[in-house]
């Protein structure tokens, strides 16, 4: 091996007490940023250098987990990684979820095992706080909180994890805040590679009321994006999107981000065969619509919004679906407190609608429920299961996650649980049902 190629190895980091995470890389260096004749041009980095963080996850406070280091330098060496897992001691096996013993990060031309890819345009700090009684202009004490990095991709990455799938976040992020919520996410063992830029990432906070059961929502717009540091995002995506079979994108945009930033993404994402899924309201994802992204998830008020009027009855559910495919969504998710409305496509450009309901079960918190119902979607249609059962472990994600305080900071042995309490059925659209 050349001085250059050992370069580029990453060594196994052990820490007592820790999940171990074991690296290996086999790199061939070239003298110069050129394509290979031989090499397809996919293959080659280039500038575009990927994080990829892999952190052990200690067991106890006394073990915390590494600080982030970059898998693959800057140069134009190509690296293969493994990244070998063990298994997660209060996980336990029975638990139908594929990919969780182990992962691979393919080569930039394919093979290993396909992740799945989030983009948080709009990352956060989020800050979850417990205050019984809350009384506006009054002092109170928080009975409970938490601090974890957070944006809707964020959210649905933790959840991913969770569930055991690989999956790789991305995004922008800037400033001190960008600073925290990088190293939360390195903290939680999610691998991540975002594109840092000048402005500062916004904090949100979240006040939760358990006497009441009512929350109330402060999110901060976010910075200030320029166009050389979308360049640099879109450039970022080019090289990940190689190694991952589906991506995330979610959330808001920053601060003077142009609304079809998102529906270029997607255009982008399908010229590479990639699977793409949308999880935003407003203007962006309307825009997004016209790119034809894969599945288009939206809670009930963002999808009224979208379509221009209120769902009250169940046929105003399917109409909604309906709509929202005309648009061009290839499949849609519509999601409730309770339940979840979904338009799925199936072989041969077939589709069909289901509507799912789990009944009312006690909750602690509601805040990030979207985005775990979205991530057991997502990872159930990664192991190929069948629609039924793809919303079926969705909303038993999303009724885990509201048993805690934070976003995707639940107990996978509550899925299987929840999953046995949902119902699904199978509905044909309203204008089938009149005509027969």
């Amino acid at each position: 091996m050349t001085q250059a190629a050992h370069a580029a190895a990453v060594r196994a980091v052990i820490v007592p007490g820790a999940l171990a995470a074991i690296i290996t890389v086999r790199a061939s260096a070239t003298s110069s940023p050129a394509r290979s004749a031989s090499v397809p041009r996919r293959a080659m980095p280039q500038a575009v250098s990927a994080m990829v963080t892999a952190a052990t996850i200690a067991s106890s406070p006394s073990h915390p987990a590494p600080s982030a280091q970059p898998a693959i330098p800057p140069s134009s060496t190509t690296a293969k990684v493994t990244t070998v897992r063990a298994r997660e001691p209060n996980i336990p096996a029975s638990l139908p979820f594929p990919g969780f013993e182990s992962y691979t990060i393919p080569d930039a031309d394919g093979g290993g095992s396909p992740m799945i890819l989030t983009v948080t345009a709009n990352a956060a700090v989020d800050k979850t706080l417990t205050v019984p009684n809350l009384q506006l202009g009054h002092r109170h004490r928080a009975q409970q909180g938490i601090v974890i990095p957070g944006g809707k991709g964020v959210n649905v990455a933790r959840a991913l994890k969770r569930l055991g799938e690989p999956v790789i976040a991305t995004g922008l992020v800037g400033g001190r805040t960008g600073s925290h919520i990088l190293d939360g996410m390195t903290e939680e063992g999610i691998l991540n590679d975002f594109v840092r830029i000048r402005g500062e990432s916004r904090t949100s906070t979240v006040v939760v009321d358990p006497t009441s059961g009512v929350q109330t929502e402060i999110y901060e717009y976010g910075p200030e994006v320029g166009e050389d540091e979308l360049a640099m995002l879109r450039e970022k995506l080019h090289y990940l999107c190689c190694a991952v079979s589906t991506v995330v994108i979610a959330g808001s945009l920053p601060r003077r981000v142009p609304t079809d930033l998102y529906a270029g993404l997607i255009t982008d994402m399908a010229r590479r065969k990639v699977r793409t899924v949308i999880d935003c309201d407003g203007e962006p994802l309307r825009k997004s619509l016209v790119s034809q992204p894969g599945l288009v998830s939206a809670e009930q008020r963002e999808a009224e919004s979208l379509v221009g009027h209120e769902f009250q009855t169940d046929e105003d559910f399917q109409d909604g679906l309906s709509e929202i495919a005309s648009m061009g969504a290839a499949s849609v998710l519509i999601t409730l407190r309770t339940g979840c409305y979904a338009l799925l496509r199936t072989g041969r450009g077939r589709s069909q609608m289901y509507r799912a309901w789990i009944p009312q079960v006690e909750s602690v918190s509601s805040v990030g429920s979207g985005e775990a119902v979205l991530a057991g979607f997502v990872a159930a249609q990664e192991a190929e299961l069948r629609p039924e059962e793809c919303l079926r472990r969705a909303l038993a994600c999303g009724a885990a996650n509201s048993q805690t305080v934070g976003a995707g900071v639940f107990d996978p042995r509550d899925v299987p649980r929840f999953a046995g309490m949902v119902e699904v059925q199978e509905i044909r659209p309203a204008g089938t049902r009149a005509a027969s």
